[in-house]
């Protein structure tokens, strides 16, 4: 039974690991996948997690806080929550016991699956939006591109940085509505920047997650004089 806890302790932690706009992003752009994903992520967080934990104080340290399973369980998943998000890199570390050095390894090892599974969503992600930008009308590209222009404006970064990165896309841009022999080179420049700022942004796919606004209800026709049945044109 403590395990059990320990090990829904620690997937309820995790869940609050990666921040919601990386949930809304990966979803909104690799659905499946995220589903997927996210289901790997929470069982090697919350299942090695609350495994950690639970070993390093039932097994290596025989100690119960409590004395009490449920109260227990809540504690090794705190604790193993923690020492997934540990820095374990440091070789001046030095263990005290066999079962320590076993957990270090055990918690270096899961700490670079989940890596490993954030780093593959992130790709996922940005592979779509390559395709996405790349069936992209030029008018469509174009619209998005100055989407980037206004949120690059929106940003809090130097000023000398932000004029270079707009004259970077304003000049593709034009290069993209142009007619002669640099406009392929303009849009497949307008696209691998709209694509590189999307992904570094963490930008959701445009349209997915924004909720139709409801169609204003007609108002009612008026009836003129000659539609006036006689009960009412009796009544005034």
């Amino acid at each position: 039974m403590t395990l059990l806890v320990s090990v829904l302790t620690a997937t309820l932690f995790a869940v609050f690991g990666p921040p919601y706009v990386l949930y809304q992003y990966w979803f909104t752009w690799t659905p499946i996948g995220t589903i997927v994903g996210t289901v790997i992520y929470l069982a090697l967080a919350g299942g090695g997690g609350g495994f950690l934990g639970w070993f390093a104080a039932e097994v290596a340290m025989k100690a119960s806080p409590t004395q009490n399973p449920w109260v227990d369980g809540i504690i090794y998943g705190i604790a193993g929550s923690f020492a997934l998000r540990a820095d374990f890199s440091s070789r001046h570390v030095r263990s005290t016991s066999p079962h320590q050095t076993e957990m270090t390894k055990a918690a270096s090892l899961l700490n670079a699956s989940l890596k490993w599974t954030t780093s593959l969503l992130d790709t996922r992600a940005d592979r779509a939006i390559e395709t996405w930008v790349n069936h992209l009308p030029i008018k469509s590209l174009l619209t998005e591109a100055y989407k980037v222009t206004a949120r690059i404006n929106r940003q809090e970064i130097d000023d000398k940085a932000k004029n270079a990165l707009n004259t970077r896309l304003v000049e593709a841009m034009e290069l993209a509505r142009s007619a002669g022999v640099k406009q392929e080179e303009g849009r497949s420049r307008v696209r691998d920047y709209v694509a590189e700022f999307m992904s570094a942004n963490h930008t959701p796919r445009p349209g997915v997650m924004r909720s139709p606004k409801p169609a204003p209800k007609p108002s009612p026709p008026r009836k003129s004089p000659a539609q006036t049945g006689p009960t009412e044109a009796g009544s005034t």
